[in-house]
């Protein structure tokens, strides 16, 4: 770090100082190096660094949460919960109601909709899921377990925890390979680039239901899949697993 900063001061030396923020994940190492930190009277989340001659200040920004899920974070103090609480939701995050802690997630996931294309996985989503109602569930039976008359609570909550485990027990024993598989698109395009009528969903459905009377035998959803995108339809759905997830029961039910 003091060497970066060195040959950042070295790159331009016409102009200030750089200042360094630092953010750490997780703990500091070795230890007698986080002595040298001394607390900022101003802001007790911020640690003070000596950095004579290579940065004009060097603050370590607090990886500790306060205790009150309700607080009001300084942006910095924020961002370094965010980067070190790592969660893969909002509502897993100790401060989800915090304005920065939403407005980061937000960001995230306008960044994911714009540059990158989903590889949608079920049992992937189904654990997260799983891990944030867990979580909750621990955080409501935490705050309510020692306040009298609430048994009556802490029983339904753990009844909660046992129909969570079932449901994600249910899906995780889903053969993938039989046709009662509950597969998502593989690669889902999350872009306004992709308009579609909204007909596009009933001709979709014709479409298949045309394809599945012209057939003597069982239907190949992959060549379902690739006579519909030769008509323009399908633009949501990458492979035939995805496309017979949608529309499978549709057309066995018919």
């Amino acid at each position: 770090m003091i060497q970066y900063c060195l040959n950042i001061t070295s790159l331009y030396p016409n102009h200030p100082l750089p200042m360094v923020l630092i953010f750490c994940v997780d703990k500091t190492a070795p230890r007698n190096l986080l002595a040298k930190f001394q607390p900022c009277d101003e802001k007790p989340w911020l640690k003070l660094f000596p950095c004579t001659g290579w940065a004009s200040n060097c603050y370590l920004v607090s990886n500790d949460a306060p205790d009150d899920g309700d607080t009001v974070l300084d942006p910095l103090h924020a961002i370094s919960l965010f980067f070190s609480q790592q969660q893969s939701s909002l509502h897993s995050h100790a401060h989800a109601h915090d304005l920065t802690i939403k407005g980061l997630y937000q960001l995230i996931m306008a960044l994911c909709e714009e540059d990158q294309t989903y590889e949608s996985n079920f049992l992937k989503t189904i654990n997260d899921v799983y891990d944030t109602h867990g979580k909750l569930y621990d955080r409501i039976n935490n705050a309510i377990k020692y306040i009298p008359g609430t048994r009556k609570a802490c029983q339904i909550i753990a009844r909660a925890r046992q129909y969570n485990s079932k449901v994600k027990r249910r899906f995780s024993m889903i053969d993938t390979d039989s046709d009662s598989s509950l597969e998502i698109p593989a690669k889902l395009p999350i872009s306004s680039k992709v308009t579609e009528s909204s007909a596009t969903p009933e001709r979709e459905a014709a479409f298949v239901r045309q394809y599945r009377t012209s057939l003597t035998g069982k239907i190949s959803w992959n060549d379902c899949l690739k006579r519909g995108h030769a008509e323009g339809l399908f633009k949501r759905y990458s492979t035939g697993s995805s496309l017979r997830a949608n529309f499978g029961n549709r057309i066995t039910n018919q």
